[in-house]
């Protein structure tokens, strides 16, 4: 769920080590959710795609833009190059679970269906002009840290996010997460990196968003859809997880939801409530009322292993911990309520129609190792216990909010494997098989080709588009009933 991120280290230099954004939330990798698998007698890991997760003519509200239409700083200004040579780290996977990984960063611009956004775990991020055919890197202004084996390059980390303004295709925002919680610090070789990064012009450069008293952990990133220049982020009251890092720092005072009203200039953090190492797992903005917001949570003790404390979660320790549920306002963030799940589960995933705001689908973390999701068609007033899914994208061209497709990482049995897509026509109460796979998903348990996302294609009904590990984007044109490889981490730079 997103959580987690920053380049998993090669082995710790002196004292510090970062942890990639999944293994600050899940040890070993991922333990809370194989007791849903060892459950389910199926093996391996799930990703869940949320913290267990697009030029020059930018015109923000307010303040008007210089001449230059230049972003201005924001009061980091310690670190000057892009590539960080103070720690280095060996740029490849550490195991199946970390297999370049794409999270939610793939994006389609809306005016421009040829046009597209990805970031590549150890990759870094990618541009597309010709609908997927050739890939270029975008990383220009992005802070990151040296590979081991060329430090002129960066190692680029598992990012949560990738968005498009909706009323600016050249305006990106993009997460770059932070190894658990952190203030940007240029004396501080674990805090040089992360945050939100935005660019005016289409990815061709970026400009960190974000100052210096701000946590640079981030879990979500969202444009509001109505007013100009108003964004937000959700990040987490976790401590830091690199070695020696002070378990007893946090870096939020009141709440888990960052606010500007002027692209980034002057930020609010709204008073959500910080819960026990909670993160803030999806911010959703109601786009026929901006005012109101959700953000689903999930609460956690961390520890490390040997007990010293490191902002590590094992996965089984979230049935003691009191639950935020899900964060709701009314108000535009000035106040929030709690709206919590049954039997006030932690959320590792949530997703909502973008034209039913109150159609919303949630998966928590069962504490009884058997997989289960929610539904509420009425904006959390009413829950439903539904088919256990994870990975679900509600249909943009369906009005009443009730069409989407799904995908579940979870097996079914040996005989029904569960190897295809699902859809649904009533909201999520109840769900069909639909389509097949892409060639390259043979096994549940294949960690290297687990999809994370599924995208409408902005005109065509017909064409949905799956992302995950391997740097993968697959596109069907028939609704899941044949599926094209647009890409994996094999065709881009070394």
């Amino acid at each position: 769920m997103n959580e987690l991120q920053t380049p998993p280290p090669p082995e710790p230099p002196k004292s510090s080590t970062r942890l990639s954004r999944f293994n600050e939330k899940y040890s070993e990798p991922s333990q809370a959710l194989l007791l849903v698998l060892k459950a389910l007698g199926v093996g391996g890991i799930i990703a869940v795609a949320v913290v267990l997760v697009s030029s020059l003519n930018f015109q923000p509200r307010s303040p008007k833009p210089s001449a230059s239409n230049s972003l201005e700083d924001t009061g980091y200004t310690g670190v000057a190059a892009d590539v960080l040579t103070n720690q280095t780290f060996d740029c490849a996977p550490r195991n199946e679970h970390e297999w370049y990984r794409t999270d939610r960063t793939f994006v389609i611009d809306p005016k421009d269906a040829d046009t597209m956004y990805v970031n590549v775990e150890y990759k870094g991020p990618f541009k597309s002009t010709d609908g997927g055919k050739t890939w270029g890197q975008i990383a220009k202004g992005l802070k990151v840290y040296a590979r081991s084996d060329d430090k002129t390059k960066g190692c680029y980390g598992e990012y949560p996010v990738i968005r498009i303004d909706p009323a600016d295709n050249k305006h990106l925002i993009l997460g770059m997460s932070g190894g658990g919680g952190g203030f940007l610090d240029a004396t501080t070789p674990n805090s040089q990196t992360g945050g939100v990064y935005q660019s005016v012009n289409g990815g061709a450069s970026w400009k960190l968003m974000i100052n210096n008293k701000m946590n640079i952990y981030v879990n979500d990133a969202v444009f509001d859809p109505v007013t100009r220049g108003t964004v937000y982020y959700g990040t987490a009251s976790n401590p830091a997880s690199y070695q020696e890092a002070d378990q007893n720092k946090l870096f939020v005072t009141k709440g888990l939801i960052y606010q500007t009203l002027d692209n980034g200039k002057n930020w609010t953090e709204l008073p959500t409530g910080i819960g026990e190492r909670t993160g803030a797992v999806r911010v959703f903005v109601n786009p026929k009322d901006p005012k109101e917001i959700m953000a689903p949570t999930y609460s956690a003790v961390r520890q490390s292993a040997d007990g010293t404390g490191t902002g590590i979660s094992t996965g089984k320790d979230t049935s003691a911990v009191p639950q935020l549920g899900i964060l709701h306002s009314t108000n535009g963030g000035q106040s929030w309520s709690q709206v919590q799940l049954p039997g006030n589960l932690p959320i590792m995933a949530g997703f909502t129609s973008p034209t039913m705001f109150g159609h919303q689908f949630y998966v928590p973390m069962s504490q009884s190792g058997t997989p289960v999701a929610y539904v509420t068609l009425d904006g959390g007033k009413t829950f439903k216990q539904t088919k256990y899914l994870d990975v679900v994208a509600y249909d943009p061209f369906d009005p009443s909010g009730n069409h989407a497709v799904a995908y579940s990482t979870v097996g079914g049995t040996p005989t029904r494997p569960g190897l295809n897509l699902w859809e649904t026509r009533d909201g999520g109460l109840t769900w069909a098989e639909l389509g097949t796979l892409p060639a390259e998903i043979k096994d549940l348990n294949d960690a290297k080709v687990r999809p994370s996302l599924i995208t409408w294609h902005p005109t065509d009904l017909n064409t949905i588009y799956m992302s995950g590990a391997g740097g993968h984007i697959w596109k069907s044109s028939d609704l899941g009933k044949t599926w094209t490889t647009l890409l994996d981490y094999t065709k881009l730079p070394k």
